[in-house]
């Protein structure tokens, strides 16, 4: 993701007793899809690409509205 150019959390917060990342980019949609969680968008790549595939995502970066083309790679393990 980040060699995509995502940008990821960049400081931890503490709300409670719970650690949380806090910052980077929030991905909202995917190929026009709308993304509402972690599970929408594994989903999607599941079922709808494979790897070499074009994909076009929507987020949020900064409060600014942004699509990131990039291609599927292999998911590291």
């Amino acid at each position: 993701a980040e060699a995509a150019g995502l940008r990821g959390a960049q400081e931890e917060v503490i709300i409670g007793n719970r650690r949380i990342l806090a910052g980077g980019d929030i991905v909202v949609g995917i190929d026009d899809r709308p993304i509402g969680e972690w599970n929408d968008l594994h989903a999607y790549l599941e079922l709808h690409t494979q790897v070499g595939d074009q994909v076009t995502l929507h987020l949020l970066r900064e409060g600014q509205d942004m699509r990131l083309e990039l291609d599927v790679a292999e998911r590291p393990r």
